[in-house]
C-alpha cells in the first residue's frame, strides 16, 4: 500500500532538514530553505511542526537509537552496565556524527533549544538511569544519601566523552566505573559508640 502524501511529505522534510543541518548548521537552516529544498509548502511544514527547532529536534531524534528493553534481573549493577554499554556502543549513523558538533554548538548559544534537546533526546536515558540508581538505593545496595544527579553525571560522563571523541571504550571500563561508583557510595556502616 503506498504511503499517504502527508507521510511522504513529513519524511521528505525530515530528510532535507538533516542534509541542511549537516551543510549549514541549525542556525543556517530556515523553514523557507527546507520548504524550497523539499518541495513541501511552508503551510504543510507548519501543520507538522510549530517552528524550525521542533522540526530539527524530530529529525535528529529519529537518528538516535532507542533504549534496550527494561528488565528487572535482580542485579541492578549489571543492568546499569548493560544500559551504559548500549549508550556507548549503539550504532551511530554517519548523519548523526556529522551533525552532532553543529547541534551542540547551536545548543550552547540557544538555551531554549538546549532545554528542548535535553527533554527530547537526553531525558529518556537519564530517567532510565535514575530509576536504576533509585532501585539500588532502595534495595540497600547504595547509601540512602545517594546523590542521584551526581550519579548520573559520574556514570554517563565517560560514555558521552567517548561517543563525542569517537573512540571505543577500553574493555571492562564500564564495569570498572560502575564498581568504583558502587564502592564509593555503599551504605555506611554505623559503628556503635562505646
Amino acid at each position: 500500500m503506498p504511503r499517504l502524501p502527508s507521510v511522504r511529505a513529513h519524511e521528505e522534510v525530515l530528510t532535507v532538514a538533516l542534509k541542511l543541518i549537516a551543510d549549514r548548521g541549525v542556525d543556517g537552516v530556515s523553514v523557507d530553505a527546507i520548504s524550497e529544498a523539499s518541495g513541501v509548502s511552508k503551510a504543510t511544514i507548519y501543520k507538522h511542526w510549530t517552528n524550525k527547532e521542533a522540526l530539527c529536534l524530530e529529525a535528529i531524534g529519529n537518528l538516535q537509537s532507542g533504549l534496550p528493553v527494561e528488565t528487572d534481573t535482580g542485579d541492578v549493577r549489571a543492568e546499569i552496565v548493560k544500559l551504559l554499554r548500549h549508550l556507548a556502543e549503539a550504532p551511530r549513523p554517519r548523519a548523526l556524527m556529522r551533525i552532532m558538533p553543529k547541534i551542540l554548538g547551536h545548543a550552547s548559544s540557544n538555551p531554549k533549544f538546549a532545554k528542548a534537546w535535553g527533554e527530547r533526546i537526553e531525558q529518556p536515558r537519564r530517567t532510565r538511569l535514575i530509576r536504576l540508581i533509585e532501585r539500588a538505593a532502595a534495595a540497600g545496595e547504595l547509601g540512602s544519601d545517594t546523590d542521584v544527579e551526581l550519579a548520573v553525571h559520574m556514570l554517563l560522563g565517560p560514555v558521552l566523552y567517548h561517543r563525542m571523541m569517537r573512540t571505543a571504550m577500553p574493555p571492562r571500563m564500564l564495569e570498572t566505573i560502575v564498581e568504583f561508583y558502587w564502592k564509593a557510595n555503599a551504605p555506611r556502616v554505623q559503628t556503635p559508640v562505646k
